[in-house]
């Protein structure tokens, strides 16, 4: 899905980009939202302007963000590998109060990659121009497009298992001053649901 945004592009590059878990983030320009085919994982994707947010969760209770940006009062921090444990809030229903530490197993894997490939004029046009064609083809894409800009691309493309047990994404950030096309490509594993072992009263026998 292609999405003309309504603001100017700014000038970024590579070196001035944050990765983060957590905390605020600027208002987002676009969005698109995708969910497990029971629909109870849910996956928000989020253009805001040069960079990107995206939100893990259920319907109203989002508990991972991921944020790619320039970040005011942020030093600059955009590593190429993170492998993290998170945890995992009590599901709606259970028994576990809320804010209680994570039930024995009740974590999620995040796997984080990104890169940075620095081209020539010619070559920078080219791999936008392909992805851009590439992700209009493909489901669950958001391309955020600058007006004026037409090779500054913002652009996510998300999916959730079927169980909702594992979350994929994939960004794009091209900028055309400085010739950098930034990729990343996040994984996360979600737990089992956690599953009553408590033996069931089943009454007298007759």
């Amino acid at each position: 899905m292609l999405r003309a945004l309504a603001a100017p592009y700014a000038d970024v590059t590579a070196a001035g980009l944050t990765w983060r878990l957590g905390g605020p983030a600027p208002e987002a320009l676009a969005e698109l939202s995708v969910r497990d085919a029971a629909g109870g994982t849910l996956l928000v994707l989020r253009v805001l302007g040069a960079s990107h947010e995206v939100l893990l969760g259920d319907a109203g209770r989002p508990w991972l963000t991921e944020v790619v940006a320039c970040l005011p009062g942020v030093g600059p921090f955009l590593p190429e590998r993170v492998r993290q444990e998170l945890p995992v809030p009590p599901e709606p229903g259970s028994a576990q109060p809320p804010g209680a530490p994570p039930a024995p197993g009740r974590s999620a894997h995040y796997s984080f990659d990104s890169a940075v490939a620095r081209l020539g004029a010619g070559e920078f046009a080219a791999r936008v121009e392909e992805l851009r064609a590439s992700l209009e083809r493909r489901e669950h894409a958001l391309v955020g497009v600058f007006p004026g800009a037409a090779d500054a691309l913002t652009a996510l493309v998300g999916e959730v298992s079927p169980d909702g047990r594992c979350a994929r994404w994939q960004t794009w950030h091209t900028y055309p001053q400085a010739g950098e096309i930034v990729s990343t490509s996040t994984s996360v594993a979600l737990p089992a649901p956690v599953v009553d072992s408590r033996p069931t009263d089943l009454g007298a026998t007759v």
